[in-house]
Order: C-alpha cells, then structure tokens, then sequence
C-alpha cells in the first residue's frame, strides 16, 4: 500500500520521472487485471456548467482552460473540485505551482487524499509546460492543475496531445486577457461580479460570472451566475442585488 506523501513537493526533473515512474507502477498494481472503466466526461461540479457542456461535463483526455478575471473569484477552488472528480480517489491529482503559492491542506480539505496529491514547483514556464505534459501522458494522473500565465499556440496543442495520449483532464489556468490561440477542448472565464454587500448571506456568499468561450462539439452559451461561499466552495446562488445588473448580464443558475 502507498504510503502517504508528508513532503509531496517536486522540485527537479529527474525527480518527477522517478515519482511518475512509482506512481504508475502502484496505479497497475491496485489495478491488476481488473479494466478500471473512465467516463468520457467528468462532472465539474456546476450544475449550471455541466448542462452547457456536451454529455454534461468536462471532456476527459482533454484539455480545458479557465481565464481567470481576478483574485477571489475561486478559481482553484473549481479547478480543485473538478481534479477530485477526475481522480475519483484512485488517481493522483497533480498540480504544477508556477507561483509558488500553492496550500496543499487547501486540497485535503476540499477532499484530495493527500497521499494523492503531488506539486510541483516550477517557477520556469518551460519546465512548467514540460512537468505538465510528463504528468498528462501518466495514466496513473487524473488531472493536471497547472498556472501559466504565458502559454503559445505550440505549447497548448503539446499538452493537448499529452492529455489524449494519457486519458488525463488537464486544468490550466490562466489570466483573463489571454489573446492566444487555444487547442484546448473548453474553455470558460470566471469573473467577479458586484454587488450590493448588503443583501449577501452574512457577506460570505459573492457572485461570479462563469462564461464558456470554448466547448468542442458545441457553442458558447450565455454567461450565467453562482455565489461562491469563503467556507462551502460554489454554492446556488441566493437573490442578491447585483451593483448595475442591467449592465451584468448572465442567468442566474444555482451551482
């Protein structure tokens, strides 16, 4: 049985070969000759998301972006709880920390084993995008988080390919601005939006706006609201007054 991994940090190349190497070959020994069946679609955990997504949910062997508008709008809150989905308890979850600020207990308390969670800091966009496609193409990984605030066309067909190759749901997040072409299968944009502080439930739930710009076999959709809770994650959104709603747009759809 794998031990838990106190220190689960990866700092060097060589080092992530050898851990991915480990981890496989505990992935096919739990494993044996059992066939661990994998969904095409993982659900994201949004209601309101998985209805304007093909099959209802993020395309597995797929890469899906999501465009960051702020600070505090819960991005890897989302990301986290849909890197758990993926994994499902028998896969790691790995996440690539370009910005050194990464709380691994984050993770544990959103219900990642922390013997199934591996980071590794890399504060390079090279070695960032190379750690992601090693850690994508390792079919013992359900899903790859990874932050990069620069990523060329070049680099996001790689790791594409890498998440096709490992059957493996890759997160990448990145600045809301972003101007380059994208071979990911989705992509979405969080942004927070105003509100009128008096009216949220005890000032602990705030909107955010979740815009799909992306989705393969399909269209974009009309941007709609869910309340992110600073204790519960993404939670239905309660009637709140949105500051110039009429200017807000989106529906609001419970998380």
């Amino acid at each position: 049985m794998t031990q838990p991994i106190i220190n689960n940090d990866v700092t060097c190349k060589d080092e992530l070969v050898l851990r991915l190497r480990e981890m496989l070959e505990d992935y096919r020994r739990r494993r044996g000759d059992r066939s661990i069946g994998r969904a095409d679609v993982v659900r994201s955990g949004l209601k309101a998301l998985d209805q304007t997504l093909p099959r209802g949910g993020l395309p597995v062997g797929a890469v899906t972006e999501i465009l960051c508008g702020a600070a505090g709008v819960g991005v890897m809150t989302l990301a986290l709880g849909m890197a758990r989905r993926a994994a499902n308890g028998s896969r790691t979850v790995v996440v690539i920390d370009a910005r050194d600020d990464f709380y691994p207990p984050a993770a544990a308390l959103l219900g990642i084993p922390i013997e199934r969670l591996l980071v590794i800091r890399s504060r390079r966009t090279a070695d960032a995008v190379w750690a992601a496609d090693q850690s994508l193409r390792c079919p013992a990984v359900g899903a790859v988080i990874a932050w990069l605030d620069r990523l060329r066309p070049g680099e996001s067909r790689r790791l594409q390919l890498a998440a096709e190759a490992g059957g493996t749901i890759g997160l990448v997040i990145r600045p809301r601005l972003v101007r380059e072409r994208t071979f990911a299968a989705v992509r979405i944009a969080l942004e927070p939006v105003p509100v009128d502080e008096s009216t949220v439930r005890g000032n602990r739930v705030r909107p955010v706006r979740i815009s799909v710009l992306k989705v393969r076999e399909g269209m974009p959709v009309e941007p709609f609201l869910v309340g992110l809770d600073d204790e519960e994650g993404f939670v239905s959104l309660p009637s709140v007054a949105v500051a110039g709603s009429s200017r807000a747009g989106g529906r609001r759809i419970g998380a």
